[in-house]
């Protein structure tokens, strides 16, 4: 028998800076909704990076689901805290709050409708996906290299502009910068690929950065991973590339991209290259490997 309503523990982390502090705005008008509902729940805030991983690990034990009211960056800590304590069987619910909520996104979420994410955390519908593992961590929807990571990156001291600042920051290294590429090794099902690429992503889920269905045919439920690999090429043929996959995935057009399902892979990283995991950047040396 499912689990009654009354009868769970809601834990609810809210960052209060997502969306530029969207985010607490809408952590409030969940916890007015949750008060009515007359759930037994705890309301918590990130204080730091790393926060909500610390206390789902620390709490995950005396509540039932997890509710991340924040994009993927605290969706990804959520879900690495519930992967610590598996025996805790927490489940995770979202009330989407992010910059691009990539992840509410694949899961079938309309950011706008809170009236719907309110009724799917009060709601007995569950469903198990894959997870994306590396090295001793885990992501949920992407893991990739190269230009989409620097632009990320670029983006970042203009963050409070939210989506208008990934597009400065992408035009300005389209069209001022030189050609961006990344030497890399990837060894996957007996299979070798060692060049430079503009862009590769690791997918567990078809749409990335909001609008862009960067492996039309990737599932979060099958077992397998999507990898889309966008070869060297001009930074403005890259910004083409880019307008038609946010038009429904049709990029694979192109000789320069290919799309491959995998298991397990091996990455190395053969010049500095810029990374991002589930939204989240970072920058990995020359000679980093990550299996």
């Amino acid at each position: 028998m499912p689990e009654k309503t009354e009868d769970r523990r809601y834990l609810v982390i809210v960052n209060p800076v997502s969306r530029g502090g969207k985010a607490q705005e809408e952590g409030i008008w969940l916890l007015n909704r949750l008060k009515k509902a007359g759930v037994d729940y705890e309301f918590l805030f990130t204080e730091r990076a790393g926060h909500a991983e610390e206390m789902v690990v620390k709490w995950a034990e005396d509540f039932d689901v997890v509710v991340s009211v924040s994009g993927d960056g605290t969706t990804n800590e959520i879900i690495n805290g519930i992967m610590k304590v598996p025996k805790a069987e927490l489940k995770l619910a979202m009330f989407p709050a992010g910059t691009a909520d990539d992840f509410a996104r694949n899961m079938g979420y309309d950011r706008k409708d809170k009236e719907q994410a309110l009724s799917t955390i009060l709601g007995d519908a569950c469903r198990t996906i894959d997870l994306i593992r590396y090295d001793d961590r885990y992501a949920a929807v992407t893991w990739g290299l190269g230009v989409d990571s620097e632009i990320a990156d670029g983006a970042y001291k203009w963050k409070m502009f939210r989506i208008p600042a990934y597009f400065y920051s992408g035009l300005r290294i389209c069209f001022f910068e030189d050609r961006k590429r990344y030497r890399v090794r990837f060894d996957y099902e007996g299979q070798t690929f060692d060049d430079w690429v503009l862009i590769s992503i690791l997918c567990n889920a078809p749409l990335f950065g909001r609008y862009i269905k960067i492996h039309p045919d990737a599932k979060m439920n099958d077992g397998l991973l999507g990898l889309t690999i966008g070869r060297e090429m001009p930074n403005v043929y890259g910004l083409v590339l880019f307008a038609f996959a946010c038009m429904n995935g049709r990029h694979g057009f192109s000789r320069l991209v290919s799309y491959h399902q995998v298991r397990n892979m091996r990455v190395e990283c053969k010049t500095d290259t810029f990374a991002q995991i589930d939204g989240e950047v970072y920058r990995f040396d020359a000679g980093k490997i990550i299996e």
